[in-house]
């Protein structure tokens, strides 16, 4: 067994840490998932003939209450050189199979045809359905478990009108530092333009300090 978890580590980092953006962002996970552990993915999810895991059994199907409605996501594990036009659409028939508007696209590094860049593009203008894709290596590490990364926390609506109308009334947003969507930070948590998220940083004397960052 230590043999088959040190071949297949990485998958297993790439698996948990997906595991883990999906908890952070609040979505529920089943009891196997939530106690995964590399021995139990070995034994889910190698194929023993050809001693390859088998990423398409890999995907994730997560739920989550937001405003009083049950929303999901499906994580899909490529397993392809190239991730092609063919295979996103198996990927988007199983969207709305599960009548889901998104997901996330794990793939082989760099390997993405253009005609499916094009196409999430096309479905999140026209049909409002959120597509993000995620590279092997960037999920081998979760960017949030680093000791020098502060804690992000995305306010609610109400809780971003109320530090508006208190220290910006005004520029209603323009008076606070940005945080780009396509920070490591904000990609791990989803962050969305607009939205406004709470930074508590280790501070030596006072405990933390609380900084606040409108993403864009």
């Amino acid at each position: 067994m230590l043999d088959l978890i040190e071949k297949h580590w990485e998958s297993w980092l790439i698996y948990r840490t997906s595991l883990e953006m999906l908890c952070d962002r609040g979505y529920k996970l089943t009891e196997e998932e939530y106690n995964s552990t590399e021995e139990l993915f070995i034994i889910r999810f190698l194929d023993r003939d050809y001693n390859k895991i088998q990423k398409k059994n890999m995907t994730i199907l997560a739920y989550k209450k937001e405003d009083n409605k049950n929303e999901n996501i499906i994580i899909f594990f490529s397993d392809s050189i190239k991730l092609d036009l063919e295979e996103f659409r198996t990927y988007y028939h199983i969207m709305m199979d599960n009548k889901c508007n998104h997901s996330i696209l794990v793939y082989n590094n760099g390997k993405v045809n253009k005609y499916v860049m094009q196409l999430i593009d096309v479905l999140k203008e026209q049909k409002n359905i959120h597509i993000e894709l995620f590279e092997n290596d960037w999920l081998v590490h979760n960017v949030t478990r680093h000791e020098s990364v502060s804690k992000h926390i995305l306010l609610s609506d109400e809780e971003k009108e109320k530090l508006l109308e208190q220290y910006d009334p005004v520029g209603r947003g323009e008076c606070f530092p940005k945080l780009l969507k396509t920070d490591p930070i904000a990609r791990y948590y989803g962050f969305q333009k607009g939205q406004m998220i709470k930074i508590l940083r280790p501070h030596q004397k006072q405990g933390r300090e609380i900084y606040y960052r409108i993403v864009i």
